[in-house]
Parts: C-alpha cells; sequence; structure tokens
C-alpha cells in the first residue's frame, strides 16, 4: 500500500511496515548503512524513523538487519590473525609502529586493543614489547654501524686570537684586530 499523502502538509505519512519494507530493501542493494544515506537514497525524511522506531538503530534491529556497533568498527581480525599480520609487515618493514600498523590494516587501535595488545603483539613475532622515545628498535642498530672517530671541534681554530671583551656588561666573544 503507497503512503498516505495529507493535503494540508503535504507531509507522508509511512506505516511501520512500509518503512522497514524500505529499510530491508536499501540493505539489500548495498544503500541506507546510515540514516543520512537512507534519507538521502529514499527521500523518506528522520522525522516518522523516530516517531515510529525512537532511531535508526531500533528500526534496523526492527527489520532484522545487523545492528550498528557504536563507537567505531567492529573488531575483524582474531588474536592469531594479528599476530600472522604484524609478523608479514615486519618481515618487509623491519619495523612498525602501532599506529602504522593499524592504519595498514584499516583498523582503530582502539579495536586493536579490544584483541591483543601493542606490547603482546610484539612480544608474539619476538620484537622488543616497549619502545621508548619515540626510536624505533633499528635505530640501535644503524647508530651501531656509524664508525666512532673522535671530531676536533676546534681544528684548524687558533685560540690565541680569541678574546673576551666584557664592554657594558656584554661577554660576547671576538676576534682580535
Amino acid at each position: 500500500m503507497p503512503p498516505r499523502i495529507t493535503r494540508r502538509r503535504r507531509s507522508v505519512h509511512y506505516s511501520r511496515d512500509q518503512l522497514l519494507e524500505l529499510v530491508r530493501k536499501a540493505e539489500k542493494y548495498g544503500e541506507g548503512n546510515s540514516l543520512s544515506e537512507f534519507t538521502r537514497e529514499t527521500g523518506v525524511s528522520p522525522k516518522p524513523i523516530i516517531r515510529l522506531f525512537d532511531g535508526w538503530v531500533k528500526l534496523k534491529h526492527a527489520a532484522g538487519l545487523r545492528k550498528i556497533r557504536q563507537g567505531g568498527q567492529p573488531t575483524q581480525f582474531t588474536r592469531e590473525e594479528l599476530i600472522e599480520r604484524l609478523r608479514e609487515i615486519v618481515s618487509r618493514r623491519v619495523d612498525i609502529s602501532r599506529n602504522q600498523f593499524c592504519r595498514e590494516l584499516k583498523l582503530s587501535t582502539n579495536g586493536l586493543i579490544g584483541v591483543i595488545s601493542w606490547g603482546e603483539l610484539r612480544k608474539a613475532i619476538g620484537l622488543p614489547t616497549r619502545v621508548r622515545g619515540g626510536r624505533t628498535t633499528w635505530d640501535d642498530e644503524l647508530l651501531a654501524q656509524i664508525p666512532e672517530t673522535p671530531v676536533d671541534l676546534f681544528a684548524g681554530l687558533n685560540l690565541d686570537d680569541v678574546v673576551s671583551v666584557p664592554e657594558g656588561g656584554s661577554n660576547k666573544w671576538q676576534l682580535k684586530d
């Protein structure tokens, strides 16, 4: 049955069944994952959804569709999958930060914490659990490869030509004329 249109307000009155059917069809064709997408694609105002179902999430639940998880995307990986993914990435890149890892997997850092901590994940593949001071583990290896040769910062400078001139309370260094 088509929606009933009143002449006074030119508004459309949807029944619960009509909205449920529209949501199921929109989900079937890949539209309407959010309230704004649904209203844009179907032309249905949010008002009847709120009036009849008290909100978008309750409408989707009443239609038997998956509930939208509040607070971000659902966890997509198991503990073992995350360990395997980190092992693959580290074999290509040597080391990686938590943010880079989550970005590469398109996973929020909160989603990662819900499954396994970053330290446990690093420990599972044999990396140190924590790297302090923003330095990656391979920094130490690279620094160890640089030969330690003493550098004389004053080489070629005759310090006998430098005099301290305390004029007017200034303590600047100047070269002798």
